[in-house]
């Protein structure tokens, strides 16, 4: 690897607009806030795969357990939440947050040097350690997203249950 491929400072480009838009509050359909969290977990695992080909289960198995620990963790954080939802138009008003900036610098930085020693044939790369983190990075920074937009997603199902179980009068 003897320069950074152009399109890798696009990419970080598109990263960093995406994350400064999540830092101020915005109004979306419920869906489409789970569509980018699970994006980036088949993305990622499809990477993480194509990088160690031979990996071990057992890391595959760490990547499942710190995608739940992610998941669990963006789960309470957006339980504290204040979210506004329209039921008859399926749309949620969710505050802006930083932390999601934080979290696809913290993966873009991550993937960029798990691809660099991999590339640039480092010793540290080839054991079984950096391949353990690797996948337990990986597991709890997709986790995060999701689970915050899940968290989101189901507060909407149950509002829409709790709008359609309700009698009416009338």
């Amino acid at each position: 690897m003897r320069h950074i491929p152009s399109y890798t400072l696009a990419i970080l480009a598109a990263v960093i607009y995406v994350g400064v838009q999540r830092c101020y509050p915005r109004t979306v359909r419920a869906e489409r806030m789970i569509v980018f969290p699970l994006l980036l977990v088949l993305f990622g695992a499809n990477s993480l795969h194509t990088l160690f080909p031979y990996s071990a289960p057992e890391y595959t198995a760490a990547a499942v357990l710190a995608g739940a620990t992610g998941t669990l963790l963006g789960w309470m954080h957006a339980a504290h939440w204040e979210v506004q939802f329209d039921t008859a138009t399926r749309r949620v008003r969710v505050p802006g947050d930083p932390s999601l900036l934080g979290i696809l610098l913290v993966t873009s930085s991550s993937h960029f040097v798990i691809h660099y020693a991999i590339e640039s044939h480092q010793p540290w790369a080839t054991s079984g350690v950096f391949e353990l983190l690797s996948f337990g990075a990986w597991g709890l920074l997709a986790g995060m997203p999701l689970g915050r937009s899940a968290n989101v997603v189901f507060r909407v199902f149950r509002m829409e249950s709790e709008r359609r179980s309700t009698p009416t009068l009338g």
